[in-house]
This record gives structure tokens, C-alpha cells and sequence, in this order.
């Protein structure tokens, strides 16, 4: 008998993890939550928290030596 995989479901712990500003976070796409997600350039680059925006995180990054903000689901994020 072949275990079932959890296709598409997401555990509820990543939808309701929370962080604090300042807090240094890695950007880690989940393929199967589209809402809040971010420009693929940004994939795996680590950044701060500087504020909340709905149910969603600023998140400051550095692209190319500028600093940019990206608005980011808390389920496209890990604790770096």
C-alpha cells in the first residue's frame, strides 16, 4: 500500500506563524499558495521585517545593491 501525499495542503502552522519587526527572514516560495507571493528574482534571499500590512509582512531586501520592500504572505517565509 503507497502512503497518500499531502498534495496542495498547507499545514496550518506555516498560514499563522508570526514575526517581529526586525527579525531577519528567508524567502522560500510554497508553490501551492499563489496569494502573497513574490517575483521570483527574490527566491531564497534572506531580508528584515519592518512592519505588517494586512495579513501580510514588509519585508526589506537588498537587490543589486538597492534596498527594496516586498509585501509577503507569512506561508512564502522561514526564519533565517
Amino acid at each position: 500500500m503507497v502512503p497518500m501525499r499531502n498534495k496542495s495542503k498547507l499545514p496550518i502552522k506555516e498560514i499563522v506563524q508570526t514575526f517581529k519587526v526586525g527579525e531577519k527572514v528567508l524567502l522560500k516560495v510554497n508553490p501551492s499558495f499563489h496569494k502573497g507571493a513574490y517575483h521570483m528574482r527574490f527566491h531564497g534571499l534572506v531580508g528584515d521585517v519592518v512592519g505588517f500590512q494586512g495579513g501580510c509582512y514588509l519585508v526589506s531586501i537588498h537587490d543589486g545593491g538597492k534596498a527594496k520592500s516586498l509585501i509577503i504572505s507569512p506561508v512564502h517565509l522561514r526564519r533565517a
